[in-house]
């Protein structure tokens, strides 16, 4: 056999003995040698074959590998279709990773943790899940322009839905990041979907919101004239954006124009107070001063608002009898008090704040919020005895269970005690309280510090403010003030420093950094999440006449947007309709009527009930355009006709004849 021949496939006879589909020896034509003859075709598929079998081995292989980690969500078939599926496969080992390090956090193994979830976003970037758990770690663990940074990235790729924007604005907001905050939202703006769509408008009002509480007043009326509409959340920032600028003309017609559109007027009224009170219009404040209270009068807050103005306009005299009718009316409650004691001390009206205060005591009344409002007034009047004493008699009635309570009084306590005594023993205690936990809000350090800087306790200060300089780095203001008091006290500015990662097992509430940028009401916050909380917080707005309160649950209503809406828009309506009427707007309740008629006989019905009602407060221009709206829909409606009979002119001459009795013929 010295002669080897291929052949591509068998012979059309097909009498060939080929071996395994592979070869076979073919004797010469003279008999003395043989051949061999191999099928090229065989060979193929052999090598085929036999490199598929290896393929799926190693696949089988790789995926037994895969398969002995605790998380695993690559398949078998991921495994065999890799090359057109490597992307999904690398998204799900790094899913794979995220899930094991959220386990690694749940269990307090923080360098696990970390190094899993690092390792998961690596592959799996837009895993929201993941990002947040490590964001919010760097943040806990003192990191937190690492995860400030993280968590706006997330938004890069992809828009992550308003729950993950909400949660963005709140870490970035708290540490006055206002430029990573407009990141997050210039860059989701930019992304399109159905997702991004929906939120759109709602991310247009939050970067106007941004913008204000950054006091970038001209951006901000840039962004909002160059918005699809005006909403309640552009029309005040605008108004307030144009009376920061001075440009009080135009805050009155953009107020003009709000009230136009808008069924609620308090957020108008509310507004125009502080405009006409900067424009020196003290007739025009006190209108509309006049008209808040007229239209809630169940209210306390237009009371306690008009004293506020008073007192800010310079009006001393007037303040106090502002705050004396609101006592008159409101003096039987704690909250009634707490109400009016904040923005008193905010405003360092400590004339109308002792009479509050005296007035509390003559009732009896008492609270830990209004012991707290005190005290903050004892320390900013610079009466430190007074707030020792307060500060010793919360000591005593703490409740060493709750941990917030506890880290409050650790703060108050040696802040106190060093503003009293100015020793280096309650020095060092203060700054161990404040930087040992990077959950210390940034509200709290700047009050710290700034009270100490007042007082000429430059050291101290300085302290106070390197912690809030190390815990919130993107705060220029910190890092201004902690540079003006090294030079004052002769130190240099220390090298930037990364502050390590927190031992494993070491208690860490990731939560607690994230203070409330807004201070809503909690009943409200919970009824954007539920239908029924908000049926059942409306219905006692509605019951109660509380009118301010049901005005700022439609307007969150409105900035939320839940999915719920359309399931309470009876609820919806009536409270619109009821705000309208209170606040006298009736173009805008003739819309919301309008909108309510569908054609049907008991909408019609309803809003005739309506304007009887109108009817009935003698208010009959209303009644009567409620009443053009169902004739509208409703051509030769009964009750409109019945309605327009009695409303019709009388002849005063004919209806004296025919009520007048017949006078008899005088007999002859």
């Amino acid at each position: 056999m010295n002669k080897v021949s291929f052949s591509w496939k068998p012979t059309i006879s097909g009498r060939e003995n080929w071996r395994w589909g592979l070869f076979m020896v073919v004797a010469s034509r003279s008999g003395r040698s043989k051949r061999l003859r191999i099928m090229v075709r065989g060979l193929l598929l052999w090598l085929l074959s036999l490199a598929m079998g290896a393929y799926l081995a190693l696949t089988s292989a790789w995926f037994v590998v895969l398969s002995q980690r605790s998380t695993n969500y690559v398949t078998w078939m991921d495994c065999v279709l890799a090359p057109a599926r490597w992307d999904e496969i690398k998204r799900k080992r790094g899913d794979a990773y995220i899930a094991e390090g959220l386990i690694a956090l749940e269990n307090r193994k923080w360098s696990d943790a970390m190094l899993k979830l690092k390792t998961g976003l690596a592959h799996s970037p837009n895993n929201w899940r993941g990002r947040r758990s490590l964001g919010l770690f760097y943040l806990a663990a003192g990191q937190r322009p690492r995860g400030l940074t993280l968590l706006v990235e997330g938004f890069t790729l992809q828009y992550q839905g308003r729950d993950a924007m909400q949660l963005a604005l709140q870490a970035t907001l708290a540490a006055r990041n206002y430029d990573l905050a407009l990141a997050a939202l210039d860059v989701s703006l930019e992304h399109s979907g159905g997702a991004v769509d929906r939120d759109r408008e709602w991310l247009v009002d939050q970067k106007c919101r941004v913008l204000m509480q950054a006091k970038q007043y001209e951006d901000a009326l840039a962004w909002i004239d160059g918005a699809s509409r005006n909403s309640e959340i552009r029309f005040e920032s605008k108004a307030v954006a144009l009376i920061e600028l001075g440009r009080f003309d135009e805050a009155r017609d953009v107020l003009a124009e709000w009230g136009k559109g808008s069924g609620v007027m308090g957020g108008v009224q509310r507004i125009s107070v502080r405009l006409e009170r900067e424009a020196g219009d003290l007739t025009a404040m006190r209108e509309s001063l006049r008209q808040m209270a007229d239209r809630a009068p169940l209210d306390p807050s237009p009371r306690v608002y008009a004293a506020v103005q008073e007192y800010l306009a310079g009006e001393e005299t007037a303040a106090q009898e502002a705050l004396s009718g609101y006592l008159m009316r409101f003096d039987s409650r704690p909250q009634d008090y707490e109400l009016a004691a904040m923005p008193l001390v905010e405003i360092k009206a400590w004339e109308l704040f002792d009479q509050l205060m005296a007035h509390a005591f003559d009732r009896g009344i008492e609270s830990e919020t209004l012991d707290q409002t005190r005290l903050a007034a004892h320390i900013d009047r610079g009466e430190f005895d007074a707030a020792h004493t307060l500060v010793t008699q919360f000591h005593e009635q703490s409740d060493d269970n709750d941990p917030r309570s506890t880290q409050w009084l650790d703060v108050m306590e040696p802040w106190v005690k060093h503003l009293r005594n100015g020793d280096n023993v309650s020095h060092e205690q203060l700054v161990e309280a404040l930087g040992t936990s990077s959950s210390i809000a940034l509200a709290l350090l700047e009050e710290v510090a700034q009270r100490l800087d007042d007082v000429g306790r430059a050291e101290a200060a300085l302290s106070v403010w390197e912690i809030a300089h190390r815990n919130y780095p993107g705060y220029f203001y910190a890092e201004q003030n902690t540079r003006r008091l090294r030079q004052i006290v002769g130190a240099q500015m220390e090298p930037e420093m990364e502050i390590p990662l927190i031992a494993d097992g070491v208690e860490l509430d990731m939560e607690s950094i994230l203070p409330q940028i807004e201070e809503m009401d909690s009943e409200i916050s919970r009824a954007m999440q539920s239908a029924r909380v908000f049926e059942q917080l409306a219905t006692r707005y509605l019951d109660g006449q509380n009118w301010t309160e049901l005005e700022n649950l439609l307007r969150e209503l409105r900035r939320a947007a839940p999915v719920w809406t359309s399931a309470q828009r009876e609820l919806i309506t009536l409270a619109e309709i009821e705000l309208n009427i209170v606040a006298r707007n009736w173009p805008a309740l003739v819309s919301t009527v309008r909108f309510q008629l569908d054609g049907s006989t008991d909408r019609a019905l309803a809003v005739m009930r309506l304007a009887r009602r109108l009817d009935d407060l003698d208010e009959r221009r209303a009644a009567e355009l409620l009443v053009n709206e169902v004739e509208r829909r409703h051509a030769n409606f009964p009750p409109v006709r019945r309605i327009r009979a009695e409303w019709a002119p009388v002849d005063v001459g004919t209806e004296t004849e025919a009520a007048a009795p017949e006078t008899p013929l005088p007999v002859r």
